[in-house]
């Protein structure tokens, strides 16, 4: 039987959230859909850049990324991110999904973690969500 030794755990969420990887994650996105799977490539329904989404598409700047311990030493990846729509937008918008990704461009890249918030939220001009995200690698 082979396993990943406590200090590579370490090493690989150091290495998923470094800008000197090729394929380090750098971007959070919020979508209206729910339901992804561990095979998911995509949200269900990321937001896009239509003026009815104005503030909430995808992040990378005001990611802040982090290692945290949960049971061995940086064994957690956290990532915060705050959403804020528009004053501007008119109507509802309902969020239920978030994902962390390797790309900055809407609808592309790898997700490292992605889910369904528990209870799905409206979101009016000027309402803001601030948004952790956490995975712990064993």
């Amino acid at each position: 039987m082979s396993v990943i030794g406590n200090t590579a755990i370490a090493f690989l969420t150091y290495a998923l959230i470094s800008t000197g990887s090729s394929a380090y994650f750098l971007a959070m996105a919020i979508g209206t859909g729910v339901g992804q799977t561990a095979a998911s490539t995509a949200l269900k329904a990321e937001v896009s850049t239509a003026a009815i989404y104005s503030g909430l598409t995808r992040q990378s700047t005001a990611v802040t990324f982090s290692r945290i311990t949960t049971t061995l030493t940086n064994d957690t990846i956290s990532a915060v991110a705050t959403f804020t729509l528009s004053t501007g937008s008119t109507g509802v918008i309902t969020v239920g999904e978030v994902c962390v990704a390797n790309s900055t461009t809407l609808k592309t890249g790898a997700m490292v973690f992605l889910g369904d918030f528990a209870t799905a939220f409206p979101m009016v001009g000027g309402d803001s969500v601030k948004t952790t995200a956490l995975t712990q690698w064993k």
